[in-house]
């Protein structure tokens, strides 16, 4: 997807994000996949003509991810702008993403994508996960205060013992298989 597939452009931040037009090409091209008269990215800068939110007609998920449904206040991924959104946040952090997997990969640095690779990162000296900062940052917001809070809170939870309950959370085969499609955020039970 960073780098364009199916007819879909490459995702790109220079010299400028063209994160919404992609989600607009994305929603062509799935509403003509699923024979529906919309794409799921949704937010501001969408016509509700062409583009009338969720739920939508015939779509095989949700508006939220199984983990965003369990955060208190979460936005979905496909809102696209607006207060509190993500969507566009996450398609333009996808291609530093896929850069940093491939440079891994050449230079043979052992890289975890949780839980992408799997629940269980043991052996690895790098895990990538996902986030939901305002669940351990509870005090001034930045990003580099989210950040830090994220790092303390893996040490402290790494430093009792607890971090691999977070790691494998206590989820049924069925909710593990639809999050390991999906992704996860550390942090969440």
């Amino acid at each position: 997807m960073a780098n364009g597939v199916a007819g879909l452009p490459p995702i790109t931040d220079e010299p400028e994000s063209n994160a919404r037009q992609w989600a607009d090409v994305a929603n062509q091209r799935i509403a003509h996949l699923l024979e529906t008269r919309a794409g799921p990215f949704w937010g501001p800068n969408f016509s509700q003509a062409t583009n009338p939110k969720f739920p939508f007609p015939h779509a095989p998920f949700g508006e939220f991810r199984f983990v965003e449904k369990r955060i208190e206040g979460s936005k979905p991924i496909f809102k696209i702008g607006g207060q509190g959104a993500v969507g566009l946040q996450s398609l333009c952090g996808i291609p530093y993403l896929f850069h940093i997997r491939n440079t891994c990969s050449q230079q043979n640095i052992p890289l975890h994508c949780w839980p992408f690779n799997g629940w269980d990162p043991a052996g690895h000296a790098h895990v990538l996960v996902e986030w939901y900062p305002a669940i351990q940052n509870q005090g001034q917001k930045s990003d580099e205060e989210d950040a830090l809070a994220c790092v303390r809170w893996a040490k402290i939870k790494d430093d009792q013992g607890k971090l691999s309950d977070f790691l494998i959370p206590p989820l049924s085969d069925s909710k593990k298989t639809q999050a390991i499609l999906e992704g996860w955020v550390l942090g969440v039970l």
